[in-house]
């Protein structure tokens, strides 16, 4: 009734890391939905996912689940840096009271900027401080959660604790403090990998309002209640909250643009107050 995993590696004879190997360019957004709920199911306490290509790690401990780890191999910039990064990757994974998963990772510059290494040049493991493994996103705080995260709990979280930061795959990242933000944020990070649809636009086929439109006007006809103004490669666009700015319509509103314009939800993260 809770699925199947492809491995699940034991510690002391006691489940500890579920692995899910998918086929190379497989579908990794379905992957972490059935390997996430599994985990929470049969309480293992981190959750690995893989294409061969890209490496994921998750500490299922946190709510919704913290991504502590994100290497894409046929990205890296130097081979031996990405092979130090994966050979280290198990020691996080060890339930040892001297290790903390994000400390473990950390300590040899995850999220922190390569250290540049010339073409062919030979690669010490026995000097970690000499070499920053690859990550292609900015290492989400303990306070963050993913798009994707949100939605699995019904957007409960949105309600009780305000946003501080949103993290897009491309390494940006802004402040916000309302979810109104997130929102304006999103179309502004589509805008620049030019993904944002063309105005007028709405993430329901039958809705009777506008996301965003080319003047602050409603599909109904009516003015937008306090729309903002943001320029675009289609030119300016007002954006107004759906319903009444709640922060569970706006969530949903942000995860199925991102989804209709093929962005993973589940690499958006959102940092929380708190």
């Amino acid at each position: 009734s809770n699925g199947r995993i492809d491995y699940v590696l034991c510690w002391n004879n006691q489940p500890h890391i579920a692995l899910e190997a998918k086929a190379l360019h497989g579908n990794l957004l379905s992957a972490r939905h059935t390997g996430f709920q599994y985990c929470w199911y049969n309480k293992i306490h981190f959750y690995i996912v893989t294409d061969g290509d890209i490496w994921e790690l998750y500490d299922m401990t946190v709510q919704g689940g913290e991504r502590l780890f994100h290497l894409q191999i046929t990205q890296a910039s130097h081979l031996g840096q990405a092979a130090y990064t994966l050979i280290r990757l198990h020691r996080a994974c060890m339930p040892l009271s001297v290790q903390n998963p994000a400390s473990v990772l950390s300590s040899g510059g995850i999220g922190q900027a390569a250290t540049p290494v010339a073409a062919g040049a030979p690669v010490s493991l026995s000097t970690p401080s000499t070499v920053s493994p690859l990550s292609s996103t900015p290492t989400p705080t303990s306070n963050a959660i993913s798009l994707e995260s949100l939605r699995q709990q019904d957007y409960q979280v949105t309600g009780k604790r305000p946003p501080k930061r949103v993290v897009f795959p491309d390494k940006t990242s802004a402040p916000i403090s309302t979810w109104k933000e997130l929102l304006i944020e999103t179309l502004k990070y589509l805008d620049r990998i030019q993904k944002l649809p063309p105005p007028p636009y709405s993430t329901r086929r039958k809705s009777k309002s506008w996301l965003y439109n080319t003047q602050p006007i409603q599909l109904s006809g009516r003015k937008m209640e306090s729309p903002e103004k943001i320029p675009t490669a289609h030119g300016d666009i007002y954006v107004e909250a759906p319903e009444s700015g709640s922060a569970e319509a706006i969530c949903r509103s942000v995860y199925t643009l991102l989804t209709n314009v093929e962005e993973n939800p589940n690499d958006v993260w959102v940092s929380l107050s708190g």
